[in-house]
């Protein structure tokens, strides 16, 4: 249950650094939403899983025109991505070491 925390958190961090508003639709449900990257903030820590929040909300931001808005199928889609870029950024991570 804990591991939502960092992906939360780096939902409102995303926030604070762009244009959205903290208390708008869009960002809450990618913070909701964006729980099922929790296993990431489990594996690599809680720093990745504040960065795997915040690169999950800027995806989300973007890829709405593909499904007609912010919903469940956007942020399932951007969620599917983040963890895709990161198992393999880290993989490839764990390689060199």
């Amino acid at each position: 249950p804990l591991n939502i925390i960092p992906i939360i958190l780096g939902v409102f961090i995303g926030t604070l650094l762009t244009t959205h508003e903290a208390t708008a639709a869009g960002p809450m449900l990618a913070a909701l939403f964006g729980t099922c990257l929790a296993p990431i903030a489990g594996k690599f820590g809680p720093i990745l899983g504040i960065l795997a929040g915040f690169i999950h909300l800027s995806i989300v931001s973007y890829v709405g025109v593909l499904h007609g808005g912010l919903n469940l199928y956007n942020n399932g889609f951007a969620a599917g991505l983040t963890a895709t870029i990161f198992m393999a950024v880290m993989q490839g991570f764990k390689k060199e070491i």
